[in-house]
């Protein structure tokens, strides 16, 4: 026995730049949020309170492996904090830079980005796109209407 099922063929509703899914368009900016979400999570203490040595305990009742224990776990949580930032500015730049790329991209008027540009480095690209008629023309294809709404 053979099911054959037939699909109809829908518009899209909306597209993202150069057809891209949404995996790629969006991953750096997820990224950037969530980093930016553990940061703020992580920094509920300040630097004072990680930097003070424990005086709610009195020495006698400390015995030195725990004093110990204790300053690795403090340093574990200051090096994981300092990783998080770390990953936080990575994310932040991924996502900068691929923003200005597609922008270029669609300034280009191609897929391909012109020879050379990236060789110029981020602030070469942020120059190429300088003036607000780049950035309207950069911009003109998210102006449109969506089809369903334009009149034949």
């Amino acid at each position: 026995v053979m099911n054959i099922r037939q699909f109809n063929c829908t518009p899209h509703p909306y597209w993202l730049p150069n057809f891209m899914d949404v995996f790629t368009w969006s991953l750096p900016f997820v990224g950037e949020k969530i980093t930016d979400m553990l940061i703020a999570i992580l920094n509920c203490c300040t630097k004072e309170e990680l930097e003070e040595e424990d005086e709610e305990f009195p020495l006698g009742a400390l015995e030195t492996t725990d004093a110990e224990s204790a300053a690795e776990r403090r340093q574990i949580i200051k090096n994981k904090i300092l990783a998080v930032g770390r990953m936080s500015r990575v994310f932040s730049l991924l996502r900068e830079e691929s923003e200005r790329v597609s922008e270029l991209k669609s300034i280009a008027g191609s897929n391909a980005l012109p020879a050379g540009m990236l060789a110029s480095g981020a602030e070469g690209i942020k120059e190429t796109i300088q003036g607000f008629e780049d950035a309207r023309k950069s911009d003109i294809e998210n102006e449109r209407l969506p089809p369903d709404i334009i009149d034949p």
